[in-house]
């Protein structure tokens, strides 16, 4: 197949993006699930290892006794009372929001489904039923991911806390040989994830053997899924350069009335310009994580598709193999 899948997968999931307005709220519930691919994983790791002490200590063990100590503190029951009701607020909005993230996941790779089977208009509602339908083989998935992914980020901290104690050798091949085995877990997992919610929402496999086909999936096609790993870091290079005009764009006229605000002495001129700035570059955000969002998963989804369906040789190895006439 000498077909160039990729600029194929990367056009169509554009053009999707693009074209279909209203995957942009599924996009925007998502992105509170990560990307789909091994930049989650990555940046996961990276975090753990270049902020060791805030990973671990501030992960809210230190806190408790304090806040066991706050709890216990005399309140009026009205207190109580109000408190309790926050809480029970803030856990139903919780709830809420990881219902809403994972069906907008799975009816992203729906919407996906259908257009590439050659439906030029996505039926929206077809793909949020199809979605609650997996949800809770969906939420395993993510479960699964997310802590996987903690458990990998406190061992390469564990390991860097080895060399911050004692900067030896020994210490230091360890966590060398740690953060490496993070990182290729980290990229099996990430990879698993992507095909077995393919496998989910698009063939309808329970969970387990969606799990294992994803596995026989990922062992055929393992480079290629690096080779599209690595265009999506590229794609996401893309974004924080968009992410950085967008702050040019949005901060610079916020600085002009800055200027005449100091000039002219008028707090509230200073005040609103820095609100407008806020609200106009946080909305700008918003709207890109879920273009993004949509995107990625868009990407990602195709090319499960024609792996499942046809199989996808890999570019490097064509490339390799490439003998001119």
């Amino acid at each position: 197949m000498t077909t160039p899948l990729y600029r194929q997968a990367f056009v169509h999931a554009w053009q999707l993006a693009r074209r279909q307005k209203f995957l942009w709220i599924f996009g925007l519930f998502a992105a509170f699930l990560g990307q789909l691919g091994i930049v989650e994983i990555l940046t996961k790791i990276g975090l753990a290892t270049s902020d060791v002490s805030n990973y671990l200590v501030n992960i809210g063990f230190s806190a408790a006794p304090a806040v066991a100590r706050e709890a216990g503190v005399a309140a009026s029951t009205e207190t109580r009372l109000l408190f309790f009701w926050l809480l029970a607020t803030l856990l139903t909005l919780g709830i809420g929001l990881v219902f809403a993230a994972v069906v907008s996941q799975g009816a992203l790779i729906h919407a996906t489904a259908q257009s590439v089977r050659g439906k030029r208009a996505v039926n929206i509602s077809s793909a949020w039923h199809a979605s609650v339908g997996h949800f809770w083989r969906l939420l395993a998935l993510n479960v699964i991911k997310k802590g996987l992914i903690i458990f990998l980020a406190v061992m390469v901290s564990a390991a860097a806390f080895t060399v911050l104690g004692d900067a030896s050798i020994g210490n230091n091949l360890f966590f060398l040989l740690t953060f490496v085995v993070a990182g290729a877990v980290g990229l099996v997992l990430s990879f698993l994830v992507i095909y077995a919610a393919g496998y989910v929402v698009v063939e309808e496999y329970p969970l387990l053997p969606a799990i294992g086909a994803a596995w026989k999936l990922l062992v055929g096609h393992w480079l290629v899924s690096i080779e599209v790993g690595l265009l999506i870091i590229l794609s996401n290079i893309i974004l924080a350069l968009a992410t950085l005009l967008g702050f040019a764009v949005f901060f610079f006229p916020a600085m002009l009335v800055w200027f005449v605000a100091i000039v002219t002495g008028s707090q509230a001129l200073l005040a609103a310009g820095f609100v407008f700035a806020i609200i106009f570059f946080t909305a700008y955000l918003l709207w890109l994580g879920a273009m993004f969002t949509v995107f990625t998963t868009s990407v990602w989804t195709y090319l499960f598709m024609k792996m499942h369906k046809h199989g996808i040789p890999s570019r490097l190895v064509h490339w390799l193999s490439y003998k001119p006439a």
